[in-house]
């Protein structure tokens, strides 16, 4: 004999076997450790692969308010490329097929507190 459960009712029935799973998964039980500027927050705009490393582990990421990072280890570890300067708001990269990086802002421009003078 054959039982047939609707569509609804299986959505229904998976939500509630996650609820059960969920009591067991706690983000506290997780070794969580910081992975992005220490003293700068910034949340992530865009992200290239190096299309001039062949491994494929060298990443640009350009940041909101935190500048332009890089790993050469596919993501393991970061290092900064211009937190230092006074422009840290990148909007955008790209790379030319010679391999030249083009990166470029403008979020900041949008706010009068941080236009230039």
């Amino acid at each position: 004999m054959m039982i047939s459960i609707s569509k609804k009712t299986l959505k229904v029935l998976g939500l509630i076997v996650l609820s059960g799973l969920m009591s067991f998964v706690n983000a506290q039980n997780f070794d969580w450790s910081p992975a992005g500027p220490i003293y700068s927050a910034g949340r992530a705009r865009n992200i290239i692969i190096d299309k001039t490393d062949l491994t494929g582990k060298t990443i640009y990421l350009g940041s909101a308010s935190s500048g332009l990072f890089r790993t050469i280890d596919a993501g393991s570890n970061w290092a900064p490329l211009n937190d230092q300067g006074t422009v840290r708001n990148i909007s955008y990269i790209s790379q030319a097929s010679d391999g030249t990086l083009y990166v470029a802002t403008g979020e900041g421009f949008l706010r009068p507190d941080k236009m230039a003078k």
